[in-house]
């Protein structure tokens, strides 16, 4: 290692330690370096900020997951595309993602549909936002579909948060753990 890399790295760790003595944020991060520089690092591998990632990953069993929002700022930041539309059909019954790239040519994401969600159990968990929000939840299952069948390159692998959920949802069992249960217990 040369002496200006590691100049750099020990840069890297003491921001790391400043910004984990930070009041905002979230308890994955709160007082972990460690989690910071990881967070850093995939920041840049992004193109965003590390405030930006801190602030829109979860870490569920070591994993990192990302929030359906910032997935699809993500999408919309890209410079892959210079336009992303939702397609709504009439009743709110499917979506999928449409994206115009910068050729001009066009892509389509798998549909989503209020069908699938009720197959799926998204609408039917407790608490569940399919119940009050059904066009905004398929817009955000529609952008993850599209990412994940599309453009895999732009979450590097990582799933959002809602996909770790269902997951880890196990129908045999009763006694399922909530994502908050499971946050929790990786906290401690």
């Amino acid at each position: 290692m040369t002496e200006l890399s590691t100049s750099l790295q020990e840069k890297q760790i003491e921001k790391a330690k400043i910004i984990a003595s930070s009041d905002l944020l979230p308890p994955s991060f709160k007082g972990k370096p460690g989690n910071i520089l990881l967070a850093i690092e995939l920041a840049q591998d992004l193109g965003v900020s590390p405030f930006s990632v801190i602030q829109n990953v979860n870490i569920i069993h070591g994993k990192l997951s990302f929030s359906s929002t910032f997935l699809l700022a993500l999408l919309r930041k890209s410079k892959e595309f210079k336009k992303v539309d939702f397609i709504l059909d009439n009743e709110l019954k499917t979506c999928f993602v449409k994206a115009t790239r910068s050729d001009d040519s066009t892509i389509s994401g798998p549909p989503v549909s209020l069908e699938m969600a009720r197959s799926e159990g998204w609408s039917t968990k407790a608490g569940s936002k399919w119940k009050t929000m059904p066009e905004l939840m398929l817009r955000y299952r529609a952008a993850a579909f599209f990412v994940r069948s599309c453009v895999p390159e732009l979450l590097f692998g990582f799933q959002t948060q809602d996909e770790i959920e269902d997951l880890l949802k196990d129908p045999q069992k009763s006694d399922k753990k909530s994502l908050k249960d499971l946050q929790l217990q990786d906290q401690v």
